[in-house]
């Protein structure tokens, strides 16, 4: 028999509004989940691959630091459930989790056993979940309104997520109900998604990855090391952490701009190949920095014979093909759009959210959690960490405010 009214409506069922309704219903608030899709959970299904990052081990100022200038806002969320607490949570669950370098997966190794734990639990506590249900409006009121009308309660926790993969749920509905209540938001842009790139010769490597690049945004603000990480070629552009990592700024950029010029070095560690090639082929010479088919590639982009020895290249020759590995410029015209974007750059604008309670400062007890505010970070945990710690610790302000 379903309630008729509750404390707490939950809009959204991934990660963070899950996890807000535990941590508000293990305080006793009655609690309902609205999903606008058929199913519960899809993206975090999707999460890792399927393996599904749960967190990241860094501690809490280095963990912040990733997410840029914005991170310090998810300081009382990491202090209320940081990665030791949320892996101690998982584990109460029956999923023990195990650690990759900072990396934090369920010892399954599938995310479907983090989802059934969450169902489960929420089960147990007599949470209810209504799916193929899409929350329309907020009134000022208080509650939910739907196709069926207005849902009473005392306190709503918008969890919507981002606008990445539709098909899995993503959508700007969240945007939409925030700003109808007041909130400006921060244009949303595709993150963690693969880049469009202008140049052909990329194209035709599709499939070729390389370890351990530097990538640069060629742009005035943008920091002159770069970061580090593995990029891989494809048949639209480059993808490969990466360039999945700088993705948001750049399509940020690409919204004023219409291309962004990307400094990229192939063999941050490229000893004295010359030296060492002595009667290689210039294209074997390189083979212990970059794959064969990429030597090959930059030979030709240079107007070298990629068989030609090392020896008998005269020294504007070999200078200009070490230019053109360690300071390879790329032209970004886009990304492959939110369809393939695994996160979003961009939501609801922190300045009128208290960061203690994740509380609008424009309506009182609407609440916030997740990707549908204005942070993201880098693939590696650091998303679904701010999804669960922020849904964690907005279920228990509710609950204290109630």
């Amino acid at each position: 028999m379903k309630r008729s009214s509750f404390d707490l409506i939950v809009v959204g069922s991934g990660p963070a509004g899950l996890m807000g309704a535990i941590a508000a219903t293990r305080s006793g608030l009655r609690v309902l989940v609205l999903e606008r899709m058929p199913k519960t959970g899809l993206k975090l299904l999707a999460s890792g691959g399927g393996r599904c990052n749960l967190c990241n081990t860094l501690p809490h100022e280095e963990f912040m630091a990733v997410f840029g200038r914005q991170g310090r806002f998810m300081q009382p969320a990491l202090r209320a459930m940081g990665s030791s607490k949320l892996r101690e949570f998982f584990q109460a669950l029956g999923v023990p989790t195990q650690e990759e370098g900072h990396k934090v997966f369920p010892a399954s190794g599938s995310a479907e056993s983090v989802l059934d734990a969450l169902l489960k639990e929420c089960r147990k506590l007599n949470v209810e979940i209504r799916t193929s249900l899409e929350a329309v409006a907020l009134p000022k009121e208080g509650g939910v309104k739907t196709a069926e009308g207005v849902m009473p309660s005392k306190a709503v926790l918008l969890a919507t997520g981002g606008k990445g993969y539709a098909a899995l749920g993503g959508s700007a509905s969240g945007y939409g109900l925030a700003h109808r209540a007041g909130h400006k938001i921060v244009d949303p842009v595709p993150a963690d998604v693969p880049l469009l790139i202008e140049e052909r010769w990329p194209k035709e490597l599709a499939g070729i990855a390389v370890p351990n690049v530097n990538l640069r945004i060629g742009l005035k603000g943008f920091p002159k090391a770069g970061t580090f990480g593995d990029l891989l070629f494809t048949h639209q552009g480059i993808s490969g952490p990466v360039i999945l990592n700088s993705s948001g700024l750049i399509s940020e950029k690409l919204q004023r701009l219409e291309t962004v010029p990307l400094v990229i070095d192939f063999a941050p560690d490229l000893g004295n190949w010359r030296k060492a090639g002595g009667n290689k082929s210039a294209a074997n010479a390189l083979r212990p920095w970059i794959p064969a088919a990429l030597a090959k590639a930059l030979c030709q982009l240079c107007g070298i014979n990629p068989d030609a020895t090392v020896s008998s290249l005269g020294a504007k020759q070999t200078d200009a093909l070490t230019e053109q590995i360690t300071r390879s410029t790329l032209t970004a015209t886009g990304s492959e759009g939110f369809n393939k974007a695994m996160v979003t750059h961009g939501g609801i604008d922190l300045k009128d959210v208290d960061p203690n309670t994740l509380e609008s400062k424009l309506q009182p007890g609407l609440y916030f959690a997740g990707e549908a505010l204005n942070l993201d970070g880098p693939c590696g945990g650091f998303n679904l960490q701010w999804a669960f710690s922020s849904g964690h610790l907005a279920g228990q302000c509710i609950s204290e405010a109630l």
